[in-house]
């Protein structure tokens, strides 16, 4: 009686009515509100907000979210509108202040966690599972660069509108009521999610997994009806996305060797979802162990050895979600890019292997066993966010993070001279040496970074090394236009003013909407070629009115 008494106060606590989501969503803020005073990293995030905040606070923005690429760059290679959409509604409330995004990032992962707890219940799941493994879900140190990093909310979001689109695709194989309407819900959703992260095109994989897995369908005629609705959305997407996007898609071919090559992530991944002791805000493959990844895999064994699945159809199913959406992960969008394994892509995959270790709890337990098991369960999470909590401050600030990120992949030239700049902008000149020498040891062709050290030596007067570096950036990168324009600089230092009119002029050449190089002979033209310095005016105004006014009153002062 005591046993049953004690079993329903817990009941109403924790599972009765709203209460697993207030649950859910007091763990999270909690873990994640620390977040709220943090800044931007620089990386992605300065790009897609703090450069583009003119457009994101324009009612334009709407129409422009469906026909630019998310970077709002010629020859973009991402269309995430949604994406887009959601930092324009934070850019209208505070601007440039970090503060919003980071609490809207926080907000989008409660709400994937919630409606995940909802999807555990619609697979058949006990609210007291399900509340935890949603928890797990909350709490997990591999997801907290999707709330943390800015950018890598672009994972919560997609999440929120895969697990919609996959609960009403449960509710239309389930014969209910409705299932014409589930059904049309759940294609909306697979299109929202499409709009917000290409790597939601694997969907259609997982909804064939589960019809076969676990609805066990063996009509052919219903799974190509379903089949068509996919494929109509596909193919909406698709046009939309190559009417906005100029650039072609990866051949298949190339993709493969993308995935063969970077199969071993598979085991990297799996291990920081089983044993997240390793974590990086931007790991390299090549500097990532592998060996948690074998210690998980020896864990999932013996688990599912030792546990007796109940359902093994929904452990298949579980594995086979992990590894579908892992699988876009692999795929790197060209042969150069480095290798980067980041961790907030394993935000849907993870809901797979929850599944998995869900399938291996017993359904009864004795009331020693069920006291036992619960204190173990809270043990692992206050452990899965204490590390949480310790990994956080890596995104607190640009400098926290590039640090962090060398340090963890210290064989990355990228990292090296990224965290140079920061040095750099933050005024650490021998520390941003150091880390653009470190980069150029690693790579001596790391495009960019030539350029940067000559910056720095101008700046520091050493304008030999100057010379040397500037002019090796352009036998390295002779396209960069920045290159150019830095040599234009160094030659206005040393007085060669019609050099640095050429370097100037080949900055447009290669980027004509380069602000400082159209301010920069404006300036230069006004008193020997007024004509042409009044061309550079109209084309500055029609690029940035600001610079503009700013540079037409130089000129007019005496």
């Amino acid at each position: 009686m005591a046993d049953t008494t004690n079993q329903d106060w817990k009941d109403k606590v924790f599972l009765a009515a709203w209460r697993p989501y207030a649950w859910i969503a007091a763990t999270g803020f909690l873990l994640y509100n620390r977040a709220l005073s943090f800044g931007f990293t620089f990386l992605d995030d300065n790009v897609l907000i703090l450069n583009n905040l003119d457009n994101l606070r324009s009612w334009a923005i709407i129409p422009q979210a469906f026909t630019r690429d998310v970077f709002f760059t010629a020859g973009g290679a991402f269309y995430r509108p949604l994406l887009t959409l959601s930092l324009a509604l934070d850019a209208q409330l505070g601007g440039t202040l970090p503060f919003f995004y980071h609490l809207s990032g926080i907000f989008l992962h409660l709400a994937a966690a919630a409606l995940l707890y909802r999807l555990f219940l619609r697979l058949e799941y006990g609210k007291g599972l399900s509340l935890f493994s949603a928890l797990v879900f909350t709490v997990h140190p591999a997801l907290s660069q999707a709330v943390a990093w800015i950018p890598g909310r672009n994972d919560s979001l997609a999440a929120i509108f895969v697990i919609l689109s996959f609960t009403q695709f449960i509710r239309f194989r389930s014969g209910a009521p409705g299932r014409r309407g589930a059904y049309a819900l759940h294609l909306v959703f697979f299109a929202l999610a499409l709009l917000t992260k290409e790597s939601a095109a694997i969907m259609p994989a997982a909804f064939l997994a589960y019809a076969l897995l676990i609805s066990r369908e063996r009509s052919l005629t219903a799974l190509l009806r379903e089949a068509a609705g996919w494929a109509a959305v596909l193919l909406l997407w698709h046009f939309l996305r190559s009417s906005v996007l100029q650039v072609p898609g990866l051949p298949a071919a190339a993709m493969a060797r993308s995935v063969w090559t970077n199969l071993p992530a598979f085991l990297q991944y799996a291990g920081k979802a089983v044993l997240p002791v390793n974590l990086s805000v931007m790991p390299a493959l090549r500097d990532t162990t592998s060996v948690y990844g074998l210690l998980s895999a020896g864990v999932i064994a013996c688990a599912l050895i030792l546990g007796r699945p109940k359902r093994r159809a929904m452990v298949v199913f579980g594995f086979t979600w992990f590894a579908i959406f892992l699988l876009p992960s692999l795929i790197m969008n060209s042969p150069a890019q480095e290798d980067f394994m980041f961790e907030h892509r394993a935000y849907i995959p993870l809901a797979g292997l929850l599944l998995v270790f869900m399938e291996l709890v017993p359904a009864e337990l004795s009331a020693g066993a069920a006291r036992l098991a619960g204190a173990a369960g809270l043990a692992w999470l206050c452990l899965l966010a204490s590390v949480t909590s310790r990994h956080l401050p890596n995104f607190e600030d640009r400098l926290k993070f590039w640090g962090s990120a060398a340090a963890a992949s210290p064989g990355s030239p990228l990292i090296h001279r990224n965290l140079g700049i920061m040095y750099f902008t933050a005024r650490l000149y021998g520390p941003a040496e150091k880390e653009y020498l470190t980069a150029i040891a690693l790579n001596p062709s790391e495009p960019i970074v030539h350029s940067n050290l000559g910056v720095l030596y101008m700046d520091r007067g050493r304008l030999k090394e100057a010379e040397k570096a500037l002019l090796r950036e352009l036998e390295l990168n002779p396209r960069y236009d920045n290159g150019h324009f830095n040599l234009a600089m160094f030659r206005r230092v040393t007085g060669r003013k019609k050099e640095m009119a050429e370097l100037l002029e080949k900055t447009l050449e290669l980027n004509p909407g380069h602000l400082y190089a159209l301010r920069d002979l404006a300036l230069l033209t006004a008193r020997t070629e007024p004509c042409r310095s009044a061309a550079y005016l109209g084309r500055l105004e029609k690029l940035d009115r600001k610079t503009f006014l700013a540079v037409k009153s130089a000129i007019a002062a005496p």
